[in-house]
């Protein structure tokens, strides 16, 4: 159930503009890019005194996960490109092989969601891909 401010609709009518996204969360819409990327900036009024550690989040487009694996890698984006910032679970062994220092974690589920957990400085800015598929089997290695 969504709970939805009369006077968004009053103002925009269908809701299908980024500009009716609104809230309370840690983070509010700067900018959409429809298939490119979605940016979000710290909601300075943000109730959790001194939340979030980061300032902003850009999450990315990506329609090739091994691009986007890729990008992941090298540092490009600071988590997982898979659903919820997570690795594809056929990826996992490599990742595991070739940057040992990450924590990984499978899990099993007919639900998804995802936590983005920020351990930078508020100077950080932080950067996720999406790659807009559908959930596999639910399993992953999250970043």
């Amino acid at each position: 159930m969504w709970i939805i401010a009369p006077e968004v609709v009053g103002q925009f009518g269908d809701l299908k503009q980024a500009e009716t996204a609104i809230g309370t969360g840690p983070f509010l819409l700067e900018r959409y890019e429809p298939n490119v990327k979605t940016v979000f900036k710290r909601n300075p009024d943000y109730f959790r005194q001194g939340l979030p550690y980061i300032d902003g989040v850009e999450w990315l487009i990506l329609e090739d996960p091994s691009s986007g694996l890729a990008m992941y890698r090298t540092g490009q984006l600071d988590c997982g490109n898979w659903h919820w910032w997570g690795v594809r679970q056929q990826d996992v062994e490599e990742m595991k092989r070739s940057h040992p220092k990450l924590i990984y974690q499978d899990s099993l589920s007919n639900v998804t969601h995802g936590d983005l957990h920020a351990d930078r400085s508020a100077s950080s800015q932080r950067r996720a891909g999406a790659t807009g598929h559908l959930p596999g089997d639910g399993s992953a290695g999250n970043c």
